[in-house]
């Protein structure tokens, strides 16, 4: 039996606003504006970069998901700004580093512009295995304002 969607699950980790750390017992929020905080003036008028990081967990009780790899499904719909994913130095189970503030880059994560075609791989998750992923979202200098700035993740693999 294959992998269900319903068995993949983003986590948050464990340190204040997403910042590294240990996989934490929380799902990252499904809806808008809900794992990063809003773009003030000044971050819009200078321009900013915010760091998070999440776990990808393999739930299901039976299956391995194969192959699995993470990408930006839907883009951010404003202009000024874009989202970038990273793979956490951690590893497969493992606790990933700590940034001291959402502006810190965590330390040899390299991150990329993705999308289905070029999806980052995170190799085959296990039952009940997850892997660190970072998020860093690029807000561009004189930034316009945009209600509902958020981008999907999608998965792709193959379970069972």
């Amino acid at each position: 039996m294959p992998v269900l969607a319903t068995d993949l699950k983003f986590y948050q980790s464990l340190d204040t606003d997403s910042l590294g750390g240990g996989i934490n017992s929380f799902v990252v929020p499904t809806g808008l504006n809900l794992f990063y905080d809003d773009v003030d003036y000044d971050e819009a008028v200078t321009g900013s970069v915010a760091y998070r990081c999440l776990y990808i967990k393999n739930e299901s009780a039976t299956d391995i998901y194969a192959g699995a790899a993470i990408y930006v499904a839907t883009r951010t719909p404003s202009f000024s700004t874009s989202v970038e994913l990273g793979l956490g130095t951690s590893g497969l189970n493992g606790t990933e580093q700590s940034i001291s503030a959402e502006e810190i880059a965590p330390v040899g994560v390299t991150f990329l512009p993705t999308s289905e075609g070029t999806p980052l791989s995170l190799g085959d998750l296990g039952i009940g295995e997850y892997y660190p992923v970072w998020m860093k979202r690029i807000v561009a200098p004189e930034a316009h304002g945009a209600s509902n700035d958020y981008v999907v993740l999608g998965l792709t693999g193959d379970g069972g």
